[in-house]
């Protein structure tokens, strides 16, 4: 029901493919990488609509290029959302997407998994820790117009095959229920400074 009233608020069909991002809209987070990917997409498809949820210096240039290439159907830029419709977005999105030049583990990338979204993101810090293959798909980073490239072929594999999709929403809230509970990071923290006191 959430995800259906969030899809109608956004004025997006059931069916189709809401790629959501969230984060800080700047240089760390590709912003460029993200509008490049998005025009290819829409350009070979009409039908997907990117997310963007957040703020920073990057924006700006974001809504420029969205408007010079009349991509305001297929982009909606958001600007910064409460934590509550965060969990709304998420509920609509079908893929989490996070191109980010650099990470330690994601948040983001974390709750997207825990709300059952697969994640298409940056094989960069501790991101294996969290997403493995059966969740969501790593891309190795490059230059700006690999990653886009890249960017570009996973996410069209995913957008076509919504049975897979499906599959690994499902792996990924159950890979952060069985083995990321607050519980488990607090014990695994605690043993990690008793090796260290060692």
């Amino acid at each position: 029901a959430r995800r259906a009233r969030v899809r109608q608020e956004l004025k997006v069909a059931d069916k189709t493919p809401v790629i959501l991002f969230s984060g800080r809209v700047i240089p760390q987070k590709q912003p460029r990488v993200l509008a490049e990917t998005a025009l290819r997409l829409a350009r070979s498809t009409q039908d997907l609509v990117f997310v963007v949820a957040g703020r920073g210096v990057d924006l700006p240039w974001l809504a420029q290029f969205v408007t010079r290439h009349r991509l305001g159907k297929q982009v909606r830029l958001l600007g910064a959302v409460p934590q509550e419709r965060m969990r709304e977005l998420l509920a609509a999105a079908d893929i989490f997407f996070l191109p980010s030049r650099n990470e330690g583990i994601s948040l983001a990338i974390y709750e997207a998994l825990a709300c059952g979204v697969p994640v298409v993101s940056a094989d960069v810090g501790g991101q294996r820790e969290l997403v493995t293959p059966d969740c969501g798909i790593l891309v190795a980073h490059g230059t700006e117009s690999e990653d886009v490239e890249r960017y570009t072929q996973a996410l069209k594999e995913l957008i076509a095959q919504p049975e897979r999709r499906a599959a690994m929403g499902a792996a990924a809230r159950a890979r952060v229920q069985a083995q990321f509970t607050l519980e488990q990071t607090v014990d695994g923290m605690i043993g990690l400074l008793g090796d260290a006191r060692q």
